[in-house]
């Protein structure tokens, strides 16, 4: 019995050693698990290396964009350039919408615009662009200039003809003063009459394309001559005109630097200023100078002194209507109505002008008033005995010989 009682206080004591145990065995895994669920889920490696161990607090905290992070970040910079493509577009629309509406408003004000010119339908380019070398000569200063073979003359060559049916009066139109404002002067050269004849003032940029384009377009082309202003206070022709203070040489010498650029000139067209007759030695040497070049002179002024001076051989004409003062649209037509009378009764009329906007348009619109010329067979067929306004534009070596 005794032996009984001890073996059973004995497994009692295993009992009560083991449940402390089990206790604590169940204690140890509730705080591990308890552990792992209070860390911090990482999404990454990166993320994880970045804790220290022991669950403390991160010495530094990188944060890296998901997947869905970067997709919403690119739509972003889509939309965002989206946004700013159509400001841009509307930028152009609102800019263009204030060109439109100052145009409008310009156009209210009746202000001359080139830009107004419409387009030139009888492009015809001249035969002649570059210079021919057998008209061409070089001086004892290097220079190339035009010369005259004997046989052939520039003004001839770089010229044009054009057929006049007998019933049509010949109208010449010179633009003058060209090449100092190369907007302007593209707008006339593409847009303005081909058999129109340009000249270039000699402070003109880039003279030589400026010209070679003029010429693709079907213009003559011409050189201004400068003289010496009559009233210095109010203007001055500048370095570029002629100085009766110097010696006829120096003149000659400035009027052959103007020609040597290899351009494909006519002649010059001799601008208004000082022609008094005590300066009839310095024409006479500019003329004899043009002559041997086989040059043309077109006098382009007001006064009548130039005209007194003369040079067997010379080819020559003489302007009928100059307009280089009055620019009111009032004054330039009441002279191109007289131009108009003077050509209806002579046969021909002459007229340079100014390339000033207001000239020009008023010029072009007169122009395109002109009656067109009809072949024969199209008089017949239409039965035309007679026109309203039987005259046609010619370029200026058209009248050359016949004053």
């Amino acid at each position: 019995m005794i032996q009984f009682i001890l073996k059973y206080l004995n497994k009692i004591k295993q009992f009560f050693v083991i449940i402390p145990v089990l206790i604590a065995i169940m204690v140890f895994v509730g705080l591990f698990f308890a552990n792992k669920k209070s860390e911090p889920e990482f999404a990454t490696k990166a993320e994880r290396i970045m804790f220290e161990i022991k669950d403390k607090s991160p010495k530094y905290v990188i944060t890296l964009p998901s997947q869905k992070e970067e997709k919403n970040n690119e739509e972003a910079e889509v939309a965002e350039e989206k946004v700013q493509e159509e400001a841009e577009v509307n930028s152009d629309i609102e800019e263009q919408s204030k060109i439109r509406t100052n145009n409008e408003k310009l156009s209210e004000l009746d202000i001359p615009l080139l830009s107004r010119l419409p387009a030139s339908q009888d492009v015809d380019v001249l035969e002649n662009v570059e210079p021919i070398e057998d008209l061409l000569e070089t001086n004892d200063k290097g220079q190339v200039l035009p010369i005259s073979n004997g046989l052939l003359k520039p003004w001839e060559v770089y010229g044009r003809k054009v057929f006049v049916m007998p019933m049509f009066n010949k109208v010449v139109v010179v633009f003058k003063n060209l090449g100092t404002n190369r907007y302007n002067t593209d707008l006339i050269i593409q847009h303005v009459p081909a058999n129109v004849s340009l000249s270039f003032s000699p402070y003109a940029t880039e003279t030589v394309d400026a010209i070679k384009k003029a010429r693709t377009f079907g213009h003559e082309t011409y050189l201004d001559m400068l003289l010496p202003s009559r009233d210095f206070a109010k203007t001055d022709s500048g370095p570029q005109a002629l100085n009766f203070n110097k010696s006829v040489s120096d003149n000659i010498d400035l009027l052959e630097e103007q020609l040597s650029q290899e351009i494909v000139v006519g002649g010059f067209v001799v601008n208004d200023g000082i022609d008094d007759d005590v300066y009839d030695p310095y024409f006479q040497s500019i003329m004899e100078m043009l002559e041997k070049r086989g040059l043309l002179l077109f006098d382009a002024t007001h006064g009548k002194n130039i005209d007194k001076n003369n040079v067997p051989g010379l080819d020559r004409v003489k302007a009928d209507f100059v307009i280089d003062h009055d620019f009111s649209r009032a004054s330039i037509r009441r002279k191109l109505e007289q131009a108009e009378q003077y050509a209806l009764k002579t046969g021909n009329v002459v007229i340079v002008s100014d390339s000033k906007p207001v000239a020009v348009l008023e010029i072009v619109n007169w122009l395109q008033t002109f009656s067109k010329q009809l072949s024969y067979e199209e008089m017949k067929e239409k039965q035309v005995t007679s026109f309203e306004k039987p005259l046609i534009l010619v370029p200026l070596s058209n009248l050359v010989g016949e004053y």
